[in-house]
């Protein structure tokens, strides 16, 4: 399978603890003084690379650590070996497709308030990898994101005509949901989109078999809009809005996949 390696980026400062502990991520330990991966950690990430989904694409972040033994200078270049390792490892395996690979070298993390000896903090001598597949990556964006940003809801999926979501669009709906639960000033409007229209100045809206009119790009937001009510977002942070044909992605439509993109529903930032 290709790689396409879109963004890579060294830091060596800043470093944020909301990374570590997502759903998939690996923590790999190391000897002191040492950056290269012994067998236990090399079998650590295949481990982890034959459980992922290799029909999906993947954001990797990766940051290593170091403990207190060795100087700043020196903590950095190796937190920074650590990382490069790991990277270099992760772009020749084939198990995933890789779209983006950050990573940090972050040297000493604080051992303040515990005892101090020559064997060193093991757990600090650290490299956790992050996995996140183009939804999770997106549901960050949105949660970091400013006003008058705009997000398609890719996985989103009605049967034709209706307003009512598929069973497959809740896992969706629910990273939506717990977004807006975690970030309580986020404020969102959910747009609704169809496809099919004669001209993009098309005010007509799709037709609803469900309540026979013609406003189907706003019954489907609005479905969206009383899920996430029910589940007690406050109204006052949600607004929904049906744009019928105003605004296709692609005109003319000349193949079915252009169609596919502007039948969708988008988030748009109102305030964060």
């Amino acid at each position: 399978m290709t790689k396409s390696l879109l963004i890579i980026s060294l830091i060596c400062f800043g470093y944020s603890n909301n990374a570590i502990g997502q759903k998939d991520t690996i923590s790999l330990y190391y000897n002191i003084g040492v950056y290269k991966l012994d067998k236990k950690n090399y079998d650590t990430i295949q481990s982890k690379l034959n459980q992922l989904n290799d029909s999906v694409k993947y954001h990797v972040q990766i940051i290593s650590s170091c403990d207190f033994l060795g100087s700043n200078k020196k903590n950095l270049v190796l937190s920074a070996q650590r990382a490069i390792t790991v990277r270099d490892i992760l772009l020749v395996k084939k198990n995933i497709t890789i779209s983006s690979v950050t990573y940090k070298g972050i040297g000493e993390i604080s051992s303040k308030g515990m005892i101090k000896n020559k064997n060193g903090v093991y757990k600090h001598r650290r490299t956790s990898i992050i996995f996140k597949n183009e939804t999770q990556k997106m549901f960050d964006e949105i949660a970091t994101s400013q006003k008058g940003e705009v997000f398609i809801l890719k996985s989103i999926v009605f049967d034709p005509g209706r307003h009512l979501l598929k069973k497959k669009s809740l896992p969706i709906i629910k990273k939506l949901l717990k977004v807006l639960q975690e970030n309580p000033k986020l404020e969102i409007e959910i747009s609704g989109h169809v496809c099919c229209g004669k001209n993009p100045k098309d005010s007509i809206d799709g037709y609803d078999k469900d309540t026979k009119t013609y406003n189907l790009s706003q019954n489907r937001a609005k479905h969206i809009f009383n899920y996430l009510i029910l589940k007690k977002i406050d109204s006052s942070r949600l607004v929904y809005k049906g744009y019928g044909f105003l605004q296709p992605l692609h005109f003319p439509e000349d193949t079915q996949k252009d169609k596919l993109d502007n039948r969708r529903v988008e988030i748009r930032v109102v305030k964060n």
